[in-house]
């Protein structure tokens, strides 16, 4: 599952051998931490990774909508992301 989700990010500047390694050490980086900060695995599902691909890709529109030159019949109105609580890391619930 999570070489699905860094595929594109990491074949994108690298060769899909290349990203594969990478995405290997990462998982192996995480689990090597979880004991000395003493987390426990959370699964979050898949709809909280495309809510989060979704929030993601339309950050990224809006900024290339600024860009783009203005037209006299197009109006582009960009509204400030609505005011969520922020996830703390770490944080025992």
């Amino acid at each position: 599952m999570i070489w699905e989700l860094l595929r594109p990010i990491l074949t994108a500047k690298r060769s899909a051998a290349k990203a594969i390694v990478a995405t290997a050490c990462k998982i192996t980086g995480i689990v090597y931490h979880m004991p000395e900060d003493k987390r426990e695995y959370v699964n979050h599902g898949a709809d909280y990774y495309e809510h989060k691909y979704q929030e993601q890709a339309l950050k990224l529109l809006k900024r290339q909508a600024v860009k783009l030159p203005a037209h006299p019949n197009l109006s582009i109105v960009v509204h400030p992301a609505e005011a969520r609580p922020k996830r703390s890391r770490g944080a025992a619930d």
